[in-house]
């Protein structure tokens, strides 16, 4: 990656000075870093953290990304709200334009107008709702491409293939199914997967502040430890990051929930995690004036001259000023690598802030996740047939 992403504490060197967390407080916490620093990489499996190997995945996807844009002129992505939200992560930063419609809850006139257009169907298999609007569409003469993490009989007309990583938002986006949506969408795979590892490569490094998701998660952890802090809000200063801070946002909502220890005891944790941008009134009335809360900024430079960059500068210096912290992530070109970097870095950053906290970043598996979302779709339905 020849552009690397910079992480920038400067407007928590503000805080510091005021008595708010700053780095002096943050690097109290270099002990525990080093215990999982250890952990993390001696199981980074474990935690979703290594991306494929493109010599490995790439050729595939691509061949049949191709054999997709062949068949139909534009996708329609089905499936539950996490592997769509990674999948819009993607594509909506590299082209916020590309021929590709999503669907990620039940929605009979919404179906009725899809299945009317000359499209190809992409099945990210999980809810049942899900798999019954694709056989209706293959039905309906649509070709059709399934990624599931079992093994059903392949569509009549299309293609299936087997995605384990499908389970969830925090997998999927380095899934087969999700990367096939970011190569129609014309992402340069190659480059991205390259950039994640890079990150990945940076993320070695044992130092506090050497270290770009340590220098992200661990002041996270440590507002919610030392100040009692309970919200994060990840702000898209780039009209084409707001689809990858909404995912970002919904991966930590996941890994920042359980159990954990202070002062000896036990006790539930969970952290409101929002994603935003600096235009939205309604977030800025809600948290500015709570002053309990951490701003992690992914800021586009290329787009810095942009109306959304201007207002996310001064959103954040309006949340500084109020000694509410800030951690600016400053990509230097959005592109394929760079975006890499940006989701390894995410992904990291969130895990290592869940386990300063004593929280297990998988306690909230894809299985637990979509048993809920059949659970509420089917109280609903029950809720209409009875009035």
């Amino acid at each position: 990656m020849e552009r690397q992403l910079l992480v920038d504490l400067g407007r928590l060197a503000r805080n510091d000075a005021r008595g708010g967390l700053g780095p002096r407080r943050v690097a109290s916490g270099r002990i525990r870093i080093r215990e999982v620093h250890e952990h993390l990489q001696a199981n980074l499996d474990n935690y979703w953290l290594r991306p494929p190997d493109p010599a490995e995945l790439v050729p595939g996807i691509l061949a049949r990304s191709a054999e997709m844009r062949t068949a139909g002129e534009e996708l329609i992505v089905v499936g539950g709200p996490g592997p769509v939200r990674a999948a819009r992560a993607l594509v909506e930063a590299v082209d916020g334009d590309a021929p590709i419609r999503w669907m990620d809850a039940p929605d009979p006139q919404r179906l009725e107008a899809l299945l009317a257009r000359p499209a190809v169907w992409m099945l990210l298999e999980g809810p049942q709702w899900a798999d019954d609007v694709v056989v209706e569409a293959n039905e309906a003469g649509h070709p059709v491409a399934i990624a599931g993490a079992g093994e059903p009989d392949p569509p009549p007309s299309g293609w299936w293939f087997s995605d384990p990583r499908v389970v969830d938002a925090r997998q999927a986006i380095y899934g087969e199914g999700v990367l096939t949506i970011a190569a129609f969408a014309g992402l340069d795979l190659g480059s991205f997967l390259a950039g994640a590892g890079d990150m990945l490569r940076h993320n070695a490094v044992p130092g506090l502040f050497d270290n770009p998701a340590y220098a992200v998660g661990v002041p996270v952890a440590t507002a919610v430890k030392e100040l009692g802090f309970d919200v994060v809000l990840h702000l898209a200063c780039s009209a084409r990051l707001g689809a990858f801070s909404a995912w970002i946002a919904a991966v930590w909502g996941s890994m920042l929930t359980g159990t954990t220890r202070v002062g000896g005891l036990e006790h539930p944790l969970t952290l409101n995690v929002r994603s935003g941008s600096a235009g939205d009134e309604d977030l800025a009335n809600a948290l500015l004036p709570r002053r309990e809360g951490m701003a992690i900024a992914w800021d586009a430079e290329r787009e810095s001259g942009s109306a959304a960059g201007y207002a996310s500068r001064a959103f954040l210096d309006v949340w500084a000023r109020e000694v509410q912290p800030v951690v600016r992530v400053r990509v230097p070109g959005l592109d394929a690598g760079t975006l890499g970097g940006a989701v390894a870095l995410g992904l990291h950053a969130g895990v290592t802030a869940a386990l300063c906290l004593d929280l297990d970043p998988r306690s909230v598996s894809g299985a637990t996740a979509w048993r809920a979302e059949q659970d509420r779709l089917t109280a609903i339905d029950d809720l209409q047939h009875n009035h």
